[in-house]
C-alpha cells in the first residue's frame, strides 16, 4: 500500500476539539436526567407544570423515555438544558420565535437506535450542538426550527454530527435552518468520526440533508466564523452532506483561510457532497477551498439538476487520495470561482505525487467557470503531481469556461508571469473534450507536461471542441506540447485558435485517431508532426477564414479538406492514395515547390480530372486561382483508370471509392 499524507495541522485542530468534547462530557455528570412523563397533563415544557419527574430545573439533562409519539410544547422563554435524549419513537418538541430551546454547558442530543425524533423548536447555545445515537444502530433526527447556534473559542463547535457513533441522520428541513453558526469554530460542520488519528468504520454513514429553501440574504446553514470549517468524513467512511430543494449553504468569515474537507485522514473513503436542484447552493467568500479527498480515496462531490457551489479554490485528490471525483451535471448545475475574487482562484487535480485516478467531470449541461490572475501559489492544474488524473467535458453544451492570465496546465504546474516556473507533474494525465463537449480556455494557453499527458478530442461519436489562446502573458498562444511524449489526440474533435500565433506547438505530436477539425480566423501554425499512429486514414479538416500554416512533414495517411479560408502546406507529404478536397472559399497554398502526388482533387465535391494543379507561378498544367494560392508547390492528380483495368486492383478500387464518399 502506498504512503499517505497525513495532515497534521488538523491533527492539532483536532486535538482542541477532543479537549472540548472531554470538557462536555464532565460537565454532563455533573447534571442530572428528568424524565417526561407528561404528569401535570399539559404536555407543555415549562418550569411549573410537573410533566418531568418533578418539576423541570434549567441546565438538566431532558429525557423523552415513556409514551412514543408524545408532543411536548415549549410555551415559555428561558428554556435550557444541558442535552436532550430521545428514549422512544417520533417523539416531537415544538417551539416558537421566543419558546426556544438553549442547550447549555452540554451539546448532546442522542436519539436511540432505531428511532426518530423532531425538534420544532429553534435552538441556541454557545456550546454547538453535537449529535449521536445510542451506538446500536441507525437514527433520525429532523430540526425544523430557525436556531442560533454559536461557538466560542478556536476549539468550540458547530453541528456535529456523529462524532463517537455511526449512522447518524440530521435533516435539516420543514423550515429548519442554522443561520449563525458564528464565532470562531474549527468544527462548524462536522460529520463523522472524532477520532483524528486513523479511520474508523464505527463512526461513518452519518448524513446531514439540508433542504429548507433559502437565498444569499437569508441563509438555511450559515458559517460566519473566522477560519470556521466543514468536515465530510474527518477519519470515517460514507459520511454524506446533501443540500436540496433550493438550501443556501453560506461559507464566509471575518479573515482567514476557511477549508472545506471531504476524506481528510487515509482510509476516510466514499464520502459524499451533493447541491441538487434549482437554487440549491454552496457559496463561499474569500480564501476559501473545498477539497474532495485529502488522503482519502473515493470521495465525491456532486451538482445536478442545477445546484450551484462557488467558491475561489477547488481541489481533487489533495494529500495522497485516489479515485475522488468532482461532478457537475445537468442544465444550469455550475461549479464557479466568478464573482468571488479572482486573484485567489487556484485548481487542481492530483496535488501530490501519490495522488492518482482523480476526476473532475462536467457532463450533461454542467458548466465550471473559472476567472482567476496569476500569481506565484496560483494555477490551473490537472495531474498536479500525481498519475492518470483527468478532467472530462461531455454532452450537450457541457462546458469548461477558463479566464485566466496564466496556462492552464496537465501534468504539472506553471506559475509566475508568463509562466514562468514549469514543474513537471506525473505521468498519464489528460483533459478528455467528448461528444458535446467544449472548453473555452480565454486568454491563456495549455501546457501539456508530464510524461504521456494528452488532451483528447473527441470520442468518435460527436465532436467535442477546444478553444484555446492567449493574446498575452503567456509562452505560447495555444497548445504546448512540451514532452515528446505530449499528444494532441483528435477523434472526430475540434481544435480553434482563440488567438493568432502558435496553435499548437513543441515536442510532441498531434495524433489522428478520427477526423480531426482546425478552425482559425487568425494567422495560425501547426509546428508539430500530424500522424495517424493507428493507420486510421481519418480525414484533417480546416475551417475558419484564417491561414493555417502547417510547418512539418506530416504522416497522416487520410484526405485534407479546407472548407475556408487558407490552409499553407510548407512540405509535400500527402498520401498518394489520399483525396484533397476544397471548397468554395477555401484554399490551398502549395508552399513547397515540388509536386505532391495524391489519388483525387474535388472541388465543391466534384471530382476533377487527372493531371497537375496549381496556382499562378506554379507550373501545373491546370491553373486554378479560385482553390489554389499563388505558389510554386503542386498537386499531381493520378490518372483514374476506366473500371475494369488490369491496373486497378480490387484494393485500389475500395480505397478510392472509400475516398469519393461526402
Amino acid at each position: 500500500m502506498k504512503p499517505k499524507y497525513t495532515n497534521h495541522v488538523s491533527s492539532l485542530r483536532a486535538v482542541s476539539t477532543v479537549v472540548a468534547f472531554l470538557a462536555v462530557s464532565a460537565f454532563s455528570a455533573q447534571a442530572a436526567d428528568l424524565t417526561w412523563d407528561n404528569g401535570g397533563s399539559s404536555n407543555n415544557w415549562n418550569t411549573t407544570d410537573a410533566n418531568f419527574t418533578g418539576l423541570w430545573n434549567n441546565g438538566n439533562t431532558a429525557v423523552f423515555g415513556g409514551t412514543a409519539g408524545s408532543t411536548v410544547t415549549i410555551n415559555t422563554a428561558g428554556i435550557s438544558a444541558n442535552g436532550v435524549k430521545f428514549n422512544v419513537n417520533n417523539d416531537i418538541i415544538n417551539g416558537t420565535s421566543t419558546n426556544i430551546l438553549t442547550l447549555s454547558g452540554g451539546n448532546i442530543i442522542t436519539v436511540g437506535s432505531g428511532l426518530t425524533a423532531t425538534i420544532n423548536a429553534p435552538l441556541a447555545g454557545s456550546v454547538g450542538v453535537q449529535v449521536e445515537n445510542t451506538g446500536t444502530g441507525a437514527s433520525i433526527l429532523n430540526l425544523g426550527g430557525a436556531s442560533t447556534v454559536t461557538g466560542g473559542g478556536s476549539a468550540s463547535l458547530g453541528l456535529i454530527v456523529g462524532a463517537t457513533t455511526a449512522s447518524n441522520t440530521v435533516n435539516l428541513s420543514s423550515g429548519g435552518t442554522m443561520a449563525a453558526v458564528s464565532g470562531t469554530n474549527r468544527r462548524s460542520l462536522y460529520i463523522g468520526s472524532s477520532n483524528f488519528n486513523t479511520g474508523s468504520a464505527s463512526t461513518g454513514s452519518n448524513i446531514v440533508n439540508i433542504s429548507t429553501a433559502g437565498n444569499s440574504g437569508t441563509p438555511t446553514f450559515s458559517v460566519l466564523g473566522n477560519a470556521g470549517a466543514v468536515t465530510i468524513g474527518h477519519a470515517s467512511s460514507s459520511n454524506e452532506l446533501n443540500v436540496s430543494n433550493g438550501a443556501y449553504v453560506a461559507q464566509s468569515s471575518a479573515g482567514g483561510t476557511t477549508t472545506w474537507l471531504m476524506g481528510t485522514q487515509a482510509n476516510a473513503n466514499s464520502n459524499k457532497l451533493t447541491v441538487s436542484g434549482t437554487g440549491s447552493s454552496i457559496v463561499f467568500g474569500s480564501n476559501h477551498a473545498i477539497n474532495v479527498g485529502g488522503a482519502g480515496d473515493s470521495n465525491s462531490v456532486t451538482i445536478s439538476a442545477g445546484g450551484k457551489i462557488g467558491s475561489r479554490r477547488f481541489g481533487i485528490g489533495t494529500n495522497g487520495g485516489d479515485n475522488n471525483s468532482f461532478v457537475v451535471t445537468g442544465t444550469n448545475s455550475i461549479a464557479t470561482t466568478d464573482g468571488l475574487g479572482a486573484s485567489n482562484a487556484l485548481f487542481e487535480i492530483g496535488t501530490t505525487a501519490v495522488s492518482n485516478g482523480n476526476f473532475m467531470s462536467i457532463e450533461a449541461g454542467g458548466k465550471y467557470v473559472f476567472v482567476g490572475s496569476g500569481a506565484t501559489s496560483r494555477y490551473f492544474a490537472i495531474g498536479r503531481l500525481g498519475d492518470d488524473n483527468y478532467m472530462e467535458i461531455k454532452g450537450t453544451n457541457s462546458l469548461l469556461d477558463v479566464n485566466f492570465n496564466e496556462p492552464v496546465t496537465i501534468g504539472g504546474t506553471s506559475t509566475g508571469t508568463a509562466g514562468a516556473t514549469l514543474t513537471e507533474g506525473g505521468v498519464r494525465n489528460h483533459l478528455d473534450i467528448n461528444t458535446g463537449g467544449a472548453a473555452t480556455l480565454t486568454g491563456t494557453s495549455l501546457y501539456v507536461m508530464g510524461t504521456d499527458s494528452a488532451v483528447n478530442l473527441g470520442n468518435g461519436t460527436g465532436v467535442g471542441t477546444l478553444t484555446v489562446g492567449a493574446t498575452s502573458g503567456a509562452n505560447n498562444a495555444g497548445v504546448w506540447l512540451r514532452n515528446s511524449t505530449g499528444r494532441v489526440n483528435f477523434n472526430s474533435g475540434k481544435l480553434t485558435a482563440g488567438a493568432a500565433g502558435n496553435l499548437v506547438s513543441g515536442s510532441g505530436k498531434v495524433d489522428l485517431k478520427g477526423d480531426a477539425t482546425v478552425s482559425t480566423t487568425f494567422s495560425s501554425t501547426i509546428s508539430v508532426v500530424i500522424e495517424d499512429s493507428t493507420s486510421s486514414g481519418s480525414d484533417f479538416i480546416k475551417e475558419g477564414s484564417g491561414t493555417l500554416d502547417l510547418t512539418q512533414v506530416n504522416t497522416y495517411t487520410g484526405d485534407t479538406i479546407v472548407k475556408a479560408g487558407t490552409l499553407q502546406m510548407e512540405n509535400a507529404y500527402l498520401a498518394n492514395a489520399a483525396a484533397v478536397r476544397l471548397f468554395t472559399g477555401g484554399k490551398l497554398n502549395l508552399n513547397t515547390g515540388v509536386t505532391d502526388t495524391i489519388a483525387a482533387l474535388y472541388f465543391d465535391e466534384v471530382l476533377q480530372a487527372a493531371g497537375t494543379w496549381g496556382g499562378t507561378g506554379s507550373g501545373a498544367d491546370n491553373i486554378n486561382t479560385t482553390y489554389f494560392a499563388d505558389n510554386s508547390g503542386k498537386l499531381l492528380v493520378v490518372a483514374i483508370p476506366e473500371p475494369g483495368a488490369a491496373l486497378l486492383s480490387a484494393v485500389g478500387l475500395l480505397a478510392l471509392l472509400r475516398r469519393r464518399r461526402a
